[in-house]
């Protein structure tokens, strides 16, 4: 192994605190086309738990999912500290939840985002978050996903203008 691999873990290990920070998709779980399937790897949660238990180690997830949504795939004994949609939520240590406000104006544009996806039948593709969508392309053949992006680009951009909308 090379040398300052071995020095960083023989300085992780004496350390008096330590903070984790995780990502949950391609990270703790594997992707899936069905992403309530997306359970942890094996042996993850019993790492996490002892993680979480110990006094040292902060542990943080971190996810574009929804805080709601990451809650049954992760089983873990007590939660650790989760930021939610892009940072949209927070879970603390502690269970107290909270999100930043959205104006009225996004609500209302993400509103028909959701109803033009419903409407054109493409709400397999869409995984509804507290402060915005994803329409997801897992598992997808390319034809389908250069349809499915024409379809829906013209209507993204139009909602996205002169708003707080991101279009990404």
């Amino acid at each position: 192994m090379n040398p300052r691999i071995n020095q960083f873990f023989k300085y992780l290990q004496s350390a008096d605190t330590r903070l984790l920070l995780l990502d949950y998709d391609g990270t703790l779980a594997p992707f899936r086309k069905r992403r309530d399937l997306a359970f942890p790897y094996d042996g993850i949660i019993e790492r996490l738990d002892r993680l979480i238990e110990s006094e040292r180690t902060t542990v943080i997830i971190v996810s574009g999912r929804a805080i709601e949504d990451l809650k049954p795939l992760l089983k873990l004994e007590k939660l650790p500290e989760i930021w939610g949609s892009h940072g949209w939520e927070r879970l603390d240590k502690d269970g107290n939840y909270s999100m930043k406000s959205r104006n009225d104006d996004a609500v209302k544009r993400l509103e028909k985002a959701r109803s033009f996806i419903l409407d054109n039948g493409l709400q397999d593709y869409m995984e509804e978050k507290p402060a915005s969508l994803a329409v997801h392309f897992r598992d997808v053949e390319p034809d389908i996903v250069v349809a499915i992006k024409n379809k829906i680009s013209h209507i993204w951009k139009e909602l996205s203008g002169g708003s707080e909308l991101i279009l990404s």
